[in-house]
């Protein structure tokens, strides 16, 4: 039995600044992007276009949009490598685009099914499909042709109950696939972490990644109240999760706000991130995950910011503050979604003053020239300077005090930010 318990807010501060470039899409009447998938190689960005009606995949590379079809209401939740995407119309209908064509089709008449994403390579795509039960169950498509995956019983993962499954994400060989298992509660589902492995026989077996953390009575007997699945690098080898583990307010056994959490799968052990960096305590929201265990997301879901939380460090930053990334902060409700396998690229969105959405690229290990260089010889740049704070200080590097900076320099489309340390 879930029980009600008080939630645990706190407040840490410190900060830390590294350079980015950042690039946005379009973001006007007939553009109006909301950016919710990355390739693994982090060249294809897929989402939903409002202003159309439909999903789009743009070409980061080719600065080019993709769309699944004018006032369809299609979403596109996944894309490849190649650039192919999937996801669903209106109707439910399993929605397929491939951009080396500019086609559109459904991957399988006759259903209501979602294909949620597909693996890097472009040959595995994993989702669900509404059974006569009325619940959703995990299923993958081959070659157009789909496979359910197997569902554990209630007595295999542990549970009082089980109302179906789900399949979201998976690594780049298709040998791994992420999604949840629903648990029965008061005939609503639960969702928690699941896997399914690939054997040498090409079936695929579940298994229960939660049932060593999460706690099916609610007695703090183990670490998590809630282990919802978020992302699986396409390596295989981490997920990235949503949880909510016990804590202590006042003295009594509390839950903590939602966090992002990685786990392992390979050596069984959970991370999950602990306030600081500044951030209040007041939720997350968790999105993808790289190769080496960094993940994306958002903290605060009434008031979004976009946020990263490194491999190795204990606490999340925002993209805004924590990689001098201020144009970010000038957005609200930003969340970052995607990053790719390598952890270079990031994607996500946010809005604009005018209620439209603005979707961000960003190059993490993007170079620029020097900043004075730019204020100098580059008219068409422009510079502007802003303390640790946030707060702007000025268009120019000269005369500054002492003191840690962040110098963006703008061009065209793309945007660079640089730390720079004043000593004088």
């Amino acid at each position: 039995m879930k029980k009600g318990l008080l939630l645990i807010s706190s407040l840490l501060v410190s900060c830390s600044l590294a350079a980015q470039t950042i690039d946005w899409l379009p973001s006007d009447d007939t553009h109006d992007y909301q950016g919710i998938a990355l390739s693994a190689n982090g060249r294809y960005i897929a989402g939903l276009s409002k202003a159309t009606a439909s999903g789009f995949v743009w070409d980061t590379t080719d600065k080019k949009e993709y769309l699944s079809g004018e006032e369809n209401g299609s979403i596109l939740t996944g894309v490849s490598d190649n650039g192919i995407a999937v996801g669903y119309d209106t109707y439910d209908a399993p929605t397929i685009i491939d951009i080396t064509t500019n086609q559109t089709s459904v991957i399988e008449e006759g259903i209501a099914a979602t294909p949620y994403s597909v693996s890097s390579d472009g040959k595995v795509i994993v989702g669900y499909m509404t059974g006569d039960d009325g619940n959703v169950h995990a299923c993958l498509w081959k070659d157009r042709q789909r496979t359910m995956l197997p569902e554990p019983t209630a007595e295999e993962a542990g549970l009082g109950g089980v109302l179906g499954t789900d399949a979201k994400w998976v690594s780049k060989d298709g040998s791994v696939i992420l999604g949840n298992i629903f648990e029965d509660m008061y005939g609503q589902g639960w969702p928690l972490a699941m896997i399914w492995r690939l054997q040498e026989d090409g079936t695929y077996k579940p298994d229960c990644i939660y049932s060593d953390f999460y706690d099916v009575e609610s007695n703090a007997s183990k670490p998590y109240y809630s282990f919802e699945a978020a992302g699986i690098s396409d390596n295989g080898k981490w997920v990235s999760l949503k949880t909510k583990s016990y804590g202590t307010y006042q003295g009594q056994t509390a839950l903590n706000p939602d966090r992002l959490a990685r786990m392992n799968i390979e050596t069984r052990q959970v991370k999950e991130c602990v306030p600081g960096n500044g951030l209040l305590e007041l939720g997350y929201i968790t999105g993808g995950i790289s190769n080496d265990g960094t993940v994306v997301g958002a903290i605060n879901p009434n008031n979004r910011q976009a946020v990263i939380w490194k491999a190795g460090e204990a606490s999340a930053r925002t993209l805004a503050m924590g990689h001098g990334l201020m144009e970010i902060s000038e957005l609200y409700n930003s969340a970052a979604i995607g990053i790719s396998a390598d952890g270079r690229y990031i994607t996500g969105f946010g809005k604009v003053e005018e209620g439209a959405s603005k979707t961000f690229w960003i190059d993490t290990k993007g170079t620029t020239n020097g900043i004075a260089n730019a204020e100098t010889t580059a008219k068409h740049v422009t510079t502007s300077v802003y303390d640790v704070d946030g707060t702007f200080v000025g268009s120019s590097t000269k005369s500054l005090p002492k003191g840690i900076y962040i110098v963006k320099t703008s061009g065209g489309k793309a945007t660079t930010s640089k730390k720079i340390i004043v000593n004088k």
